[in-house]
């Protein structure tokens, strides 16, 4: 029984060969656009004289004033609840009258 070349061609080792390459290929082609970015706008914010700050750093930075935000928030009204008032011009709380 003859192989049949076009059989041969589409199940043997080359399509092993190129699924493979894809599948590693698309993980590294992910992380070298990732470091590109990265060095592209490091680049832009230090050739306009600003400090090179990553989008990372941003966020972090937005999820920290949220959540100091919401501490001050909670503070304020654990002292409403025991009937402190706070001044908004003093740290120290006040008590109520």
């Amino acid at each position: 029984m003859a192989k049949d070349p076009i059989t041969v061609a589409l199940t043997g080792m080359l399509p092993l060969v190129m699924i493979a390459g894809a599948l590693l290929a698309a993980p590294a082609a992910a992380l070298l656009l990732w470091l590109y970015r990265r060095a592209v706008l490091r680049g832009m914010s230090e050739s306009r004289g600003g400090a090179a700050v990553s989008v990372a750093a941003k966020r972090r930075a937005e999820r920290l004033s949220s959540c100091r935000l919401q501490r001050t928030q909670l503070r304020r009204l654990r002292f409403a609840a025991l009937g402190v008032r706070l001044s908004s011009t003093s740290p120290r709380a006040q008590p109520s009258q």
